[in-house]
């Protein structure tokens, strides 16, 4: 159980790290277009990071 956490916890940061690549990346595109493109960016990762999560703390 404590294992799952741990790895939750892992993923979450490497979803953060990401989100910072995909900022960068994007950043010209998102200031340009304005908040609503990092809006909907956030969102999607947040709805395929807690999916992940719930398949791998079910799994455990």
């Amino acid at each position: 159980m404590i294992f799952s956490y741990k790895l939750s916890f892992l993923l979450y940061m490497k979803y953060l790290k990401s989100l910072e690549k995909i900022k960068d990346f994007f950043g010209r595109i998102i200031e340009n277009r304005g908040f609503s493109l990092l809006f909907l960016v956030r969102l999607s990762f947040e709805k395929l990071f807690s999916l992940y999560t719930n398949i791998v703390l079910e799994e455990v």
